[in-house]
């Protein structure tokens, strides 16, 4: 009786530890998106072909998630939060 209320209780915990942690979303595996408007910058994407992040022209409004001010943000280095998530891309 005793065993099998461990067993439960170390599956919730492991659960609760996995939901925890950062993960990558399919926000990594978007292609990059320079938006519309024109107010460019210079933004990282994660590229998902070569498992790298890259710079791009960001055009200031629109686009996708897949846009990060710094290399370690985008690296994952540095978890960025996106929506209620923190991204960790690869």
């Amino acid at each position: 009786q005793y065993a099998g209320a461990q067993l439960l209780l170390a599956s919730v915990v492991e659960q609760l530890a996995v939901s925890a942690q950062p993960r990558r979303p399919d926000v990594c595996l978007l292609a990059k998106n320079s938006g519309g408007c024109r107010k460019p910058s210079v933004l990282w994407y994660h590229d998902a072909r070569t498992g790298r992040c890259a710079l791009f022209l960001y055009n200031g409004c629109g686009g996708n998630q897949n846009r990060f001010r710094t290399r370690e943000r985008c690296s994952g280095r540095v978890p960025v939060r996106v929506g209620s998530s923190d991204v960790v891309c690869p």
